[in-house]
């Protein structure tokens, strides 16, 4: 009896929990992050910023004040928010997300490296909304929330999670 009693407040416990909110600090691109998402940037790209998006055209409007090199989602569907963000390293532009864990825990993953200069706005296509995959001429529909990358007005490119890091795939809606 005492096992099951254990057990049933063990899960309790895991279920309540959940995600624990971590204090955010702003770094020096001004976006609000967990320290230990700072601390994972500045450990893997020394000297990172958030990088300008010099032409964000039609997403301007679109944005409501926020970065277009920043956007938070639930990117692998497990009912938490991950955070997406174009940054500028010394090797160039980068998206990276972090992806939230248990336990204040995240996953620092690289998805794509940008040739040139900063030139997309990130956003995410909501679980459900419909999209054309321009490899197969094929309609389907999101599974997740997905991180986007696009020019507003132009077709855009979707970071599919994978559960280990991202497929990267053109698509229009």
């Amino acid at each position: 009896m005492s096992r099951i009693v254990i057990a049933s407040v063990m899960l309790a416990a895991l279920m309540s929990a959940g995600r624990v909110s971590v204090a955010q600090e702003a770094d020096t691109s001004g976006v609000a992050l967990p320290k230990a998402v700072r601390n994972q940037l500045n450990d893997r790209f020394k000297g990172w910023t958030l990088a300008t998006v010099e032409n964000t055209g039609a997403c301007a409007a679109t944005l409501n004040g926020r970065s277009p090199s920043f956007v938070r989602a639930d990117l692998n569907g497990d009912g938490t928010e991950d955070v997406a963000l174009q940054i500028a390293t010394a090797d160039g532009v980068r998206i990276v997300a972090v992806i939230s864990r248990l336990y204040d825990d995240v996953l620092l993953v690289e998805v794509d490296q940008v040739a040139g200069a900063a030139s997309d706005v990130l956003g995410f296509a909501p679980r459900g909304k419909k999209y054309l995959r321009t490899d197969l001429f094929q309609v389907d529909y999101f599974s997740t929330d997905t991180l986007t990358a696009s020019r507003c007005g132009e077709g855009a490119t979707a970071y599919f999670w994978t559960g280990t890091g991202f497929l990267k795939r053109t698509i229009t809606y």
